[in-house]
Formats: C-alpha cells, structure tokens, sequence
C-alpha cells in the first residue's frame, strides 16, 4: 500500500527541520539525527536531485500514487525508463537526464495533464481488496479518487520557485 502525500510530507518536514518532537526518547532523538545525517542532501541540495550509477533520483516526498504519476509523466516526457515509490521518481540516464529537464517536463504539466497520466502499475491494480473481479475501469477510477491533487499542485509550486540549475 503506498504512502500518502501528507505523511511524506510529514517525513520530509522531520528530516529537514532543526527541531527535534520534545516527546521523543533518547532513542528517538538518535533515530531522528542519525535519519538527517544520512538525508543531509535534502537541505543542502535545493533540487532534491541525486545522480546515480544508473540515472537520477529526484525525491519529491508526494506519496506513492502521486509518484507513480509522476513517473509516467516523465517518462513520457523525457522518453525515459522511470519508476516511482513513495518517497522518490528514478529517472533512468539513457535520457540524458538534467535537473533542467526534469524541472521543465513536470513544470508545464497542470493537473489535467496529470490525470491523463494517472494509469496505475498492474501491480496496484493486483493489491486492490477486490482486484480479481473489479473492471479495470473502476479500478482505474479508484486510483484517481486516491490522488492528491492539492499535493501536486504544491510540488507543481515548488518546481516552478525552484532554481534552474542543479
């Protein structure tokens, strides 16, 4: 099951703040440090972009479905191999793949463009409780209905104030 846009949110907001929750234990408090330590790049980096071996991951905290919309709205636009999870969209290198070209494919896409994008994987569509007798219509309804729309309207935000250059 994916994670909701708030509760990545939540997460993401944790990992970059200075704060640490009063009601944490001693425990808690090196989880959350040792967490920021190893995701110091989300304050350091204002893209959320990180080149790997294979391509580049872009952390965008939206929540599983919103990612898996995402991702398809990439590789459409880049005519790249993408893939989403709850926390971040890997972007294959084949594409030649820019912080640029990421911020321009997504920045034009309004929330009508990403519903033409919202098609979930076969694997969500096998996880649904009633998956073996559901149409795909209906499940694809569903998958729509789960969106978070006013989060990507937010990510939309962050792209178009974000720099552009990595």
């Amino acid at each position: 099951m994916a994670l909701s846009y708030q509760l990545c949110q939540s997460m993401l907001g944790l990992l970059i703040e200075d704060t640490r929750p009063p009601w944490l234990t001693r425990l808690g408090v090196q989880a959350i440090d040792a967490a920021r330590l190893e995701n110091a790049f989300l304050r350091e980096n204002s893209t959320r972009c990180l080149p790997e071996a294979r391509g580049v991951e872009f952390f965008t905290y939206a929540g599983g479905h919103l990612n898996l919309v995402i991702a398809r709205a990439l590789a459409v636009g880049l005519r790249a191999e993408t893939h989403g999870s709850d926390l971040s969209v890997f972007i294959d290198k084949s594409a030649g793949v820019s912080w640029f070209k990421i911020r321009s494919c997504l920045a034009v896409l309004d929330r009508k463009g990403l519903l033409e994008n919202a098609k979930p994987s076969p694997q969500w569509l096998t996880q649904l409780k009633f998956s073996a007798c559901l149409p795909e219509d209906i499940a694809i309804r569903v998958f729509v209905e789960r969106l978070d729309l006013e989060g990507w309207e937010e990510i939309a935000a962050w792209l178009r104030s974000s720099p552009t250059q990595a």
